[in-house]
């Protein structure tokens, strides 16, 4: 749930300053390559996103004693905890580019991200919700993080197929819609 505010709110606001403020184009005036920023900024949330889920899972262990699941377990959860981040990183990636103004960005990311919640099972359980909001959950992927990756890291799956499908297929869409955006604002960054 933390990576939401994350990649949808946080990242998007930093490509709008950075855009807005020009520092992107005085520090390629000054011969130091953008693209290398904005990849170390991505790593930057990346890296925050695995900060967030470590500490969810020490208040989790201290709290309400959680259970540490096998090593193949942990991995196969982290790599696809890592592909819902990126998924949500592009995405807050192309609000940034499209909409560079922090007083739009804030409430569109609040917006999808509650959005997000009510059909992934945050407010009641997916199986309460109506069925054609059930099928449109089934999605998105943080539906998938946020309820069958409680099976990965039991063991008892070892690769959410459906959630993999899906966040794959957003990655290409995303990457698609972010190389034109990229192209269109080419020369307004």
């Amino acid at each position: 749930m933390g990576v939401m505010p994350l990649t949808l709110i946080s990242f998007p606001i930093w490509i709008a300053n950075r855009i807005s403020d020009g520092s992107i184009k005085r520090l390629a005036f000054l011969g130091v390559k953008p693209g290398l920023i904005i990849a170390s900024d991505v790593i930057a949330h990346i890296c925050m996103s695995f900060l967030i889920l470590l500490t969810s899972f020490l208040f989790a262990k201290i709290v309400y004693g959680i259970v540490v699941p096998t090593m193949s377990a942990t991995i196969t959860f982290c790599l696809q905890y890592f592909l819902i981040v990126v998924v949500y990183l592009l995405i807050g990636a192309i609000f940034g580019l499209v909409f560079p103004n922090q007083q739009i960005l804030l409430p569109l990311g609040m917006t999808c991200m509650f959005a997000s919640f009510l059909f992934s099972g945050v407010f009641s359980s997916v199986d309460a919700l109506p069925e054609v909001m059930q099928k449109a959950a089934g999605y998105m992927p943080i539906k998938h993080a946020m309820n069958d990756f409680f099976e990965i890291w039991r063991g008892n799956l070892i690769l959410d197929e459906k959630g993999v499908i899906i966040s794959f297929a957003y990655i290409v869409v995303s990457v698609v819609v972010l190389l034109l955006v990229l192209n269109i604002r080419k020369n307004r960054l």
